[in-house]
């Protein structure tokens, strides 16, 4: 539902109206003669109310108007664009760059100005990245931190963006957990303080998998049959019960795990439980 308002003339047909178009098309190719983009002739009564959610292009992020004349061609900066509310967009506060993936050891893909407007077309699965169409080619996207932008439209919307491998010789020890003690409250149950370097645990998302040393952290896994609990935060873990603990275990251990569920090898460690002799 588009509310306007018009200058100097009262909108009709046949007669002065106007073209409603999205952003994908150009203003000059939103009317005759030479206009061959979406665009749709109207004439009142207001609101407009001519386009559906299903006729937004997918690259589209506003939908414009301007003024034209009775033979279809259009008068040249005589209306504007505005955000389209079911669509998310990013705005950098500062001068930034748009790079090849969702972590700072990534190239930069290509350069962004302060108060430039992009397309969001997912989140990385951290929260901490948008995943952004390149807007000197709309086919192409490229991830920008979230925490150098302003942000409009419904973000739950945006669903999750596996990132792209780290580059090779990139720094993979960023993202660990360490426990640094177990007790054992008045339920029975191990409490686990831990801390985590380099992302904050949460699902989905980055995450960590819990579990006894009577298994290895490559059985914890997306494909192991080790048995473990997934944690998304916050410390203490409180999930396992000293019931729980197999008859061979003597360690709790914890490892980092990405989005999928496969485990980053050698970002945890384990701890002796508090009920078990030390050899």
């Amino acid at each position: 539902m588009v509310n306007y308002e018009t200058f100097e003339y009262t909108e009709k047909l046949p007669g002065v109206h106007i073209h409603f178009f999205f952003n994908t098309v150009s203003p000059e190719q939103a009317g005759k003669p030479t206009g061959a983009g979406l665009w749709m002739i109207y004439g009142g009564p207001r609101p407009f109310s001519g386009f559906k959610q299903s006729d937004r292009p997918k690259n589209a992020t506003q939908l414009c108007a301007l003024a034209a004349k009775p033979d279809h061609s259009v008068q040249p900066n005589s209306g504007n664009c505005f955000n389209l509310p079911d669509v998310v967009q990013a705005v950098p506060v500062v001068d930034a760059n748009c790079l090849l993936g969702p972590d700072p050891a990534f190239a930069v893909f290509t350069p962004l100005f302060a108060g430039q407007s992009v397309l969001v077309r997912g989140i990385s699965p951290d929260e901490n990245w948008w995943n952004i169409a390149n807007p000197q080619n709309m086919a192409e996207s490229c991830w920008l931190a979230r925490d150098i932008t302003t942000v409009s439209g419904d973000i739950s919307t945006l669903g999750l963006i596996e990132s792209p491998p780290l580059p090779e010789g990139a720094n993979s020890d960023a993202f660990t957990v360490e426990i640094t003690q177990i007790t054992i409250d008045a339920q029975n149950r191990y409490v686990v303080v831990f801390t985590t370097q380099g992302f904050t645990e949460k699902l989905p998302g980055m995450h960590l998998h819990f579990f006894f040393n009577n298994v290895t952290q490559d059985q914890v896994g997306i494909t192991g049959a080790g048995n473990r609990l997934m944690y998304g935060g916050p410390s203490p873990f409180t999930g396992y019960s000293t019931s729980n603990r197999p008859q061979a275990a003597t360690q709790l251990c914890v490892t980092v795990v990405n989005p999928d569920h496969s485990v980053i090898l050698d970002s945890g460690n384990c701890m002796q439980l508090p009920d078990v002799p030390t050899p």
